[in-house]
């Protein structure tokens, strides 16, 4: 479902939307006249009117519009069981809006007797026929969508005009940038064009200014940006050094632009180490780059010196090299002209590979774990017996995405504890530097800086380690384009999930909620607004996404009331002391457990849903109490009195050992 309030609008009968791409060459057999069209209010529950009473509405400026409406659909389950209802297509989503009484169905999703899928969300849509495929999928009454949502969905047609006509509108909308069409065709831009106009949801896109916040970190003195050890470049304010870069780098204030083209020929896609994090309280600091080229016997005095320029000037005696790779990996990247710094050329410099796997590995992983929760355990469906949950878990285990979890967030906690206990200088890198990079800087941050677990310090923090520093949000993604890409990955899922983790285990000091993270998730695939397109800030510039598509932060600025965690106790004293978040590795690796409100929430079987919470875990903020909120905030509140209580007796313990001691001494 959509987080918030959704659009409202009226539609032309079946007319073509405003935003749609064109429709295909060859068009299906329109289909017969639906026997029993839903109720108007079921219609406006999807945001948008259709025609009353055989007479078109008049057309309001509004985004949303439906394109097609077909009764008596069936939805059939992964487990055989199946729902009759309506089918709305909207040129933003599909409804499926259930016949009869709106009772709980089992599922999370039929709660309320509907459910939503953007077409964003959708990864493939295909015929079927008894398990056959080519012209006799042609014949077919079922539609199958696969979701990037882990939704595995089944829809069954009364005709062969109907599901033809559903399949080709739904590839049609969904895969605008698979046909050809580009990403202008996305539902963004018809959103953002009524919105932008109404002068509406223009904020959000001023959530992060690159100046602001290095003065906020303590990096530079004032916007002007003084400082006595480091200057802003404009070597790429084109674009052109380091397309995939943003315009502005701050860099030792002794090493000149032409030292900065030398080391971008040494660094992979001129990614050169660029500053992304500097820790007030000690000097220590975060810089991310790509892996040299170092192949089988390449130097770069410049890139050395560099290196040291950085790590003097930051007053750094060490400074550490964190190499997300696998040790064997990066060796194998040496056959490639590529690799990892030599430490005998980087001065009182050491490296520390994390052994985080591939874009590949992890997308092989997600996969897994989609099957795994797709398919009930055995013998779920009748008695639920823990021995049965037992197994099942054990696959989720097997499917080893925890572990990618636990191996990015210790290598997070890791380059945290660097910088804030060590105080080193600190470089992090993995190939290219946007995926396993912008994970491991980005979660250390979290940990190092309470501010960045504000709900306008996540902002802040996306927007620069994730979005201007050139993760491939859309490749990464496929926004508009159909599943099967080898590059596609869960980088970012990785990463909020990662979040999730630290958030079940540290409720107290997180801003924002569980709430907010699913809606972050949603909205990465949803291609309602435009935050998440495109690839880098150029690509962005360049499509002027700032003015003609709505940023995802006005629509959590509009309802942040609903993304506030009630739990959360971090002072403003201690946002501007930074106090970090420095937990033990392996206290948060042992506790790492699969996120079942997000990853469960569409699982194939009822009974997954039933008995999910009793075999997965039973967090205490969902047990089943009268104003559980209340009961658990006066809980937590009566414990940090206790705590406060014992930190002061061990004060006035400290104290008098030290008066007895002085004592003692004078007596002597």
């Amino acid at each position: 479902g959509e987080h918030g309030p959704g659009p409202k609008g009226k539609v032309l009968g079946n007319s073509p939307p405003k935003g749609a791409p064109p429709p295909p060459k060859e068009q299906a057999p329109p289909p017969k006249e639906p026997s029993a069209p839903p109720k108007a209010a079921d219609v406006e529950q999807v945001g948008v009117v259709a025609a009353v009473n055989g007479e078109a509405v008049k057309e309001q400026a509004d985004p949303e519009q439906v394109t097609c409406k077909v009764a008596n659909v069936t939805y059939m389950s992964p487990t055989h069981d199946v729902l009759l209802g309506t089918l709305v297509v909207t040129n933003y989503r599909l409804r499926f809006l259930v016949d009869g009484d709106k009772e709980k169905h089992g599922w999370l999703y039929f709660d309320e007797g509907i459910f939503d899928v953007p077409l964003g969300v959708i990864e493939k849509v295909s015929r079927v026929s008894k398990g056959q495929m080519g012209n006799a999928g042609l014949q077919s009454l079922v539609i199958y969508i696969h979701c990037k949502d882990f939704r595995r969905i089944q829809l069954r047609f009364v005709t062969v005009a109907d599901a033809s006509k559903v399949y080709n509108l739904v590839r049609m909308s969904a895969f605008p940038v698979s046909d050809g069409q580009g990403m202008k065709w996305l539902f963004a831009f018809e959103y953002g064009r009524v919105k932008v106009k109404s002068r509406d949801g223009i904020g959000g896109w001023a959530a992060y200014n690159a100046m602001d916040e290095w003065v906020r970190q303590g990096i530079f003195v004032n916007k002007d940006a003084s400082s006595r050890n480091w200057r802003v470049s404009q070597i790429n304010n084109r674009y052109d050094f380091c397309p995939s870069y943003p315009a502005l780098l701050v860099v030792p204030i002794n090493t000149s632009d032409e030292d900065l083209r030398a080391v971008g020929s040494f660094r992979s896609k001129n990614r050169i180490p660029a500053f992304t994090y500097y820790h007030a309280v000690n000097g220590g600091c975060i810089w991310r780059c790509s892996q040299p080229k170092v192949g089988l016997g390449n130097v770069c005095r410049a890139d050395e010196q560099m290196w040291s320029n950085i790590r003097v000037l930051s007053g750094s005696d060490h400074a550490r090299i964190v190499d997300c790779r696998p040790y064997k990996s990066a060796i194998a990247n040496k056959a490639k002209g590529m690799g990892y710094e030599d430490e005998a050329r980087y001065t009182n410099t050491s490296i520390s590979f994390q052994n985080i796997q591939n874009i590949h590995v992890a997308r092989t992983s997600m996969e897994k774990l989609e099957s795994v929760i797709s398919s009930p355990p055995s013998g779920s469906n009748t008695s639920g017996s823990s021995s049965a949950w037992s197994n099942w878990l054990a696959c989720v285990e097997g499917t080893g995405w925890l572990n990618h979890i636990r191996v990015t967030l210790n290598a997070s906690i890791t380059t945290a504890r660097f910088v804030a206990t060590n105080a080193f200088s600190v470089l992090v890198h993995c190939s290219d530097g946007w995926d396993r990079t912008s994970q491991v800087c980005a979660l250390a941050q979290i940990l190092l800086d309470p501010f960045f677990r504000t709900i306008h310090g996540f902002k802040v923090l996306v927007e620069k380690d994730w979005l201007s520093f050139g993760y491939k949000m859309s490749e990464r993604t496929g926004h508009g384009a159909e599943g099967g890409s080898d590059e596609r990955s869960p980088c970012f899922l990785q990463f909020i999930d990662c979040i999730w983790q630290l958030l079940n285990q540290f409720p107290t000091m997180f801003e924002y909620n569980e709430e907010f993270l699913m809606c972050i998730l949603e909205s990465l695939y949803s291609c309602k607004f435009g935050t998440f397109f495109c690839d880098n800030e150029r690509e962005r510039v360049q499509h002027a996404l700032k003015d003609r598509t709505i940023s995802l932060w006005d629509h959590i600025d509009q309802n942040v009331d609903t993304f506030k965690n009630i739990y959360y106790s971090v002072t403003q004293e201690e946002i501007k002391k930074k106090t970090p978040l420095l937990p033990h590795p392996s206290v948060v690796c042992r506790q790492v457990t699969l996120w079942d409100r997000y990853y469960l929430r569409y699982a194939a079987s009822p009974s997954l849903n039933e008995h999910a919470f009793q075999y997965l875990r039973k967090p205490s903020y969902r047990l089943t109490i009268p104003n559980r909120d209340t009961v658990l905030r006066e809980a937590y509140l009566n414990e940090k009195r206790k705590v406060h209580q014992l930190e002061q007796k061990i004060i006035s313990l400290r104290h008098s050992l030290t008066e007895k001691t002085f004592e003692t001494t004078q007596k002597t």
